[in-house]
This record gives C-alpha cells, structure tokens and sequence, in this order.
C-alpha cells in the first residue's frame, strides 16, 4: 500500500515537472523573438515540398488566437509567384482539437499573384490532396490583390470579402 502511496506521489510531480517544461517551451517558442523565428522556420519548412518553397517571416501571436505574419512568399522552380504581407488571423487554436479550423477573421493586407506556379510532380500515392480539417472562416477580407500580367494581361488590383463553411 505505501508502494502504491509513494508511486502515485512520483508520478503527479512528474506530471507537473512535465506541464511546467511545456509551458516553458510554450513561452520560448511564442514570446521570444529567436522562439518565434525557429517556430516560422519550422512551419515554413512543413509548408515547403519538392516543388515549393514557403518562407514565413514576423511570425506573432501563435497560442493567443490573435496570429499575425508579416510576410508568406511561395516560390516554385522560376521563383516567388505568390507573397502575402500583413496577414492576421483571428483563430481558435483549441477548435484543432475537433478537427476543425475555425476562425472569426482571416485578413491579408497585401496579395500579390505574379503567375500561376508550375505544375508540380505528380504523385502515385493514391491520396486525396485534401485538408485534414474542416474550415470555418467567419470572414475573409483582402483589401488589396494584384495579379501579374502574366495572369491578366497587365496588372490588374482588385479586392475580395468572403467566408468559408
């Protein structure tokens, strides 16, 4: 019995040692500027693929709902074709865990689409292509879009509202 007494003592503290060491990750990774970097490197390297390269940068506000990335540039074999400045989106990291991705607000400042990308190396593994979650994107809003010329014959800015259910 105090077997059993002190066994269940160990194992609460080495659950709290556990969630204090991941709480503290949780600090370094979010509210340190080098956290924050190492954290868009490694969701930019997630992104990226054989035929695409994804560079995050001024990555902010990751666990608080409230994310905010100063640029997303998405390059294939001839080079950047589409970059986002100011993107913010206003989300609920815990609607994750219903495999759903909802969000209030989803906002770019700036789209820009030089080209459309290369098609890319075709893959035999029978999947869908799809995401792994549900959407559910309140409001969408991109005050300022640009399309290449290569896209609409000269340089065309237009804007877009939206939502996704």
């Amino acid at each position: 019995m105090r077997f059993l007494k002190r066994f269940w003592r160990y194992a609460r503290y080495a659950l709290l040692a556990l969630v204090a060491l991941v709480a503290g990750a949780a600090v370094v990774l979010t509210l340190t500027q080098a956290g924050r970097g190492g954290l868009a490197n490694l969701a930019s390297s997630l992104a990226s693929g054989p035929d695409r390269t994804v560079r995050i940068s001024g990555l902010g506000g990751v666990l608080s709902g409230h994310l905010r990335v100063a640029r997303v540039v998405v390059e294939d074999g001839e080079g950047a074709w589409l970059a986002l400045r100011d993107v913010e989106v206003d989300w609920s990291p815990l609607s994750l865990l219903g495999l759903t991705f909802s969000a209030e607000r989803v906002h770019a400042g700036r789209v820009e689409v030089a080209r459309l990308p290369q098609a890319g190396e075709t893959s035999d593994s029978g999947g869908s292509g799809g995401l792994p979650v549900q959407l559910d994107i309140r409001a969408i809003d991109l005050p300022d879009i640009a399309l290449g010329e290569q896209l609409a014959g000269s340089v065309a800015r237009l804007a877009a509202t939206g939502r996704v259910r």
